[in-house]
């Protein structure tokens, strides 16, 4: 069955969760009177524990019960919720263990073992004929030997208890994230023994020991590690020693250990344009170039502002030029310090800072129709009010408020980025990289002003997170790396990981709350795989539900903390929506990546995990979305591109272990997702009626997955796909078209090694020592 086919049946509504026959607690021997007995499993009312919902939790125990509760398909039954919804809105039970009474041990040691009856004879019957000794208990225990007894008795019943609460959860996951009635993903023998390669690995330290070497500069240093932080770009591709999420310290190694490139006669027919393709020369020559390669020069600053763009886009300086391939792209912006700890100089008052009324205006329409339907982080109604009253104040000369200020200046600086640079041109005669350096230091100094560091304005959070969408959309520095895991602490901090419901705020309060921490959710994982190394935000940290699917104009500021219902159909929210589940889903993966790596858990297992979470994303959305509009059309081909990566984060670190290789089956499923993640990138790219939302592509994916196409062209595998691959492959590595497919794949991966090797230079990678060399079974 093809992965990607949707699927079309319908989950049969469950009213009640049946229990497995295996948790049967015994009756009391001697009967207790009823005030004191505790009810067993059996006697609770099957309603009960389909109502049985965990919003705001105290244990870690519950803390899970509710994360997976927040996917919920079906409301709960107080509050009329829909399968779209957040969650309930109503307490968990108050279970606690239940203590065991204590009662004297009349039967000999043995007969209690073996489970039979004793005679209480010295010896008993059963000791007597076996032969072996019979030992009784005294008829009273001493205070310690009755207190361990009793620790061990209070220890079975807590474990029982979890043992329940387990059942309910697992039963509960059957309507909540993984969906239910789903066969198990059917475990093939030749996948039994499956292997990450062990070139790859998760973490990675750098080498700078420069000895007593009196020639050190510092200065290059520095600007050597500003320039490589981004890595290497090959094509529309851009490479760290990351790929797919895990380290590959020895990539060059893996591409000429059979010394193919060393021999082969290169014959490179792409495009000679500067940045692409252009290497025709032999080996020997390269390598020389790529050792004389001049390192990176301290980027020239603005007099104006030291975060503004030069002329080039990226802050780099024409003279004295580096490689292209390790120069940022003109999108890159660089994030700054100064919104969490302020600007050193005077700043102006936001007079100054502010663009003329006009195009502000335009930046604020551009936000709206360009940044807000794919990530949404505000009201738009609200925002249309605060914004007008703030135009007011700097109009008659006084100042807003600080957090107002950020969250205006955040909002025209999203608007700006997503705009089209021609239109920008063309109305106001003026350079995009100009205006967004002005507005990027406006909102820097803006969050500078509220004190961002020590603020409990949400107001002000929510303006530094669309700053961090802004920044976070394509290309992933460290720094953007850490200024996420800030505003993480910062959100925790002011209780966003909280649900809003939990402390009687509004309906529309807790919308924006859950929004911005969802957001930051999304922006934990895009650094994790750029710069990782892990995810910073675990799923029992937190129990802020899903945001409303609903529409702006659903939500008003007046409203009380009454329940709201989301929508059964299409709302601006909806992708939101989708894209939140399908992150958590995601971060599940990240933590049985790591399990998978350390034989915690089974391959098969992780991909059926996933194919349930596919056939319920598939239930519960695709009934909503069809052809009318391009922000539906944009939705499925966003939602059949976040089904093909999680397929590819499991299965692409055993792609490369050729001594024990993936399944016919999972090869299959992981050349198929790479192919698919290709093409729908280039039909989101390059569809004219998407590009309004083109700018934020990068957030959704990048083009690694085109090297892991590239191997199997070049080994010519996957030949009934070979066309498909060749497509791809043109339009990532703008490769010739009339090549065979066999010299396309020669041409890149002879650039990739080339690059890889420079990089890993500058960079001064170690990897773990059990990270292995490259050999020819590690191609």
């Amino acid at each position: 069955m093809d992965i990607h086919q949707s699927y079309s049946s319908k989950r049969s509504p469950q009213d009640q969760l049946p229990l497995p026959d295996a948790i049967i607690f015994p009756p009391p021997v001697t009967r207790i009177p009823e005030r004191h007995r505790p009810s067993p499993l059996q006697q609770i009312p099957p309603q009960a524990l389909a109502s049985y919902d965990v919003q705001h939790a105290d244990s870690p125990q519950e803390v899970s019960i509710a994360c997976e509760n927040m996917f919920d398909e079906k409301p709960a039954a107080s509050d009329g919720r829909d399968f779209l919804a957040g969650g309930g809105d109503h307490k968990p039970r108050d279970d606690k263990p239940v203590k065991r009474r204590m009662r004297g041990i009349t039967s000999c040691l043995e007969c209690r073992r073996r489970k039979m009856k004793c005679g209480r004879t010295q010896p008993c019957d059963h000791c007597h004929k076996s032969g072996r000794v019979c030992i009784y208990l005294g008829g009273r225990l001493d205070p310690d030997s009755q207190g361990k007894i009793t620790e061990i008795k209070e220890k079975v019943s807590s474990l029982e208890l979890q043992l329940q609460k387990s059942v309910v959860h697992q039963q509960r996951i059957g309507t909540g994230l993984l969906g239910s009635d789903v066969p198990a993903y059917s475990l093939d023998p030749a996948e039994s023994g499956l292997e990450i390669s062990h070139m790859v690995t998760s973490d990675l330290i750098y080498d700078h020991d420069y000895g007593s070497s009196v020639d050190y500069d510092e200065e290059e240093d520095e600007a050597t590690n500003d320039m490589i932080d981004l890595g290497f770009k090959v094509g529309r591709m851009r490479m760290t020693e990351r790929i797919g999420g895990l380290n590959r310290p020895r990539l060059a190694e893996e591409l000429s250990v059979n010394g193919w490139v060393l021999t082969a006669k290169i014959n490179v027919a792409l495009a000679s344009k500067p940045g692409t393709f252009g290497f025709n020369s032999p080996m020997g020559d390269r390598q020389r170039q790529a050792s004389h390669m001049p390192r990176p020069r301290t980027p020239v600053r603005s007099d104006t502002n030291s975060d503004y763009l030069t002329d080039d886009g990226n802050g780099m300086s024409d003279a004295p030029p580096i490689p292209d391939f390790l120069r940022p792209s003109r999108d890159y912006i660089t994030p700054s310090s100064g919104a969490l700890f302020g600007h050193l100089t005077a700043i102006p008052v936001v007079q100054k800072l502010l663009p003329s009324a006009w195009i502000c205006n335009f930046l604020k329409n551009t936000y709206f129709t360009n940044v807000h339907p794919i990530a949404s982080c505000l009201h738009q109604p609200t925002f249309e009010q605060q914004f007008s009253e703030f135009l007011v104040l700097v109009d008659s000369g006084r100042q807003p408020r600080r957090p107002r200020q950020a969250l205006v200046f955040a909002v025209l600086f999203s608007g700006v980025v997503a705009a089209d640079e021609s239109t920008i041109a063309a109305q106001f005669n003026v350079r995009k990289v100009d205006l967004v350096a002005l507005v990027k230091y406006g909102v820097e100094a803006s969050l500078g002003r509220a004190n961002l560091l020590r603020t409990t304005s949400v107001e002000a959070m929510q303006a530094f997170v669309i700053y961090l969408v802004t920044l976070c959309r394509d290309e992933v520095s460290r720094s953007h790396s850490i200024q996420v895991g800030a505003a993480i602490r910062m959100a925790e901090c002011m209780a966003l990981h909280r649900d809003g419901s939990a402390f009687g705020l509004t309906p529309l309060e807790t919308h924006v709350r859950r929004l911005i921490w969802h957001q930051l959710c999304f922006l934990d994982i895009r650094t994790c795989e750029a710069q990782g190394p892990r995810p910073t935000i675990h799923r029992e940290d937190y129990d802020t539900f899903l945001p409303y699917n609903c529409d702006d104009e659903d939500l008003i500021l007046e409203a009380d903390a009454s329940p709201f219902m989301s929508k059964q159909s299409w709302a601006s929210s909806f992708l939101a929506v989708l894209r939140f589940e399908v992150n958590e889903m995601m971060r599940v993966i990240w933590i049985d990546r790591f399990k998978l790596e350390r034989r915690k858990t089974h391959l098969t297992v992780v991909m059926a995990k996933i194919d349930k979470f596919c056939q319920r994303l598939n239930q519960k959305y695709e009934g909503f979305l069809d052809d009318s509009t391009p922000i539906k059309r944009y939705t499925k081909l966003v939602k059949e591109l976040f089904i093909c990566r999680m397929h590819v984060m499991v299965l692409h670190p055993y792609h490369s272990n050729t001594s024990n290789p993936l399944s016919e089956r999972l090869h299959s499923a992981l050349i198929q997702s790479g192919i698919r993640i290709v093409e729908i990138g280039i039909e989101l790219e390059t569809n004219p009626e998407y590009s309004q939302w083109k700018w934020y592509l990068g957030a959704f994916m990048q083009y690694q997955i085109a090297l892991l196409l590239t191997t199997e062209a070049f080994h010519g595998h996957s030949t009934s796909d070979s066309d498909r691959i060749g497509r791809c492959l043109d339009y990532v590595f703008d490769t010739e078209p009339s090549q065979s497919i066999f010299e396309k794949a020669q041409g890149i991966l002879y650039e990739v090694m080339q690059k890889s090797a420079t990089y890993c230079e500058f960079r001064k990678l170690r990897a773990p020592t059990s990270t292995k060399q490259a050999t020819q079974d590690e191609e």
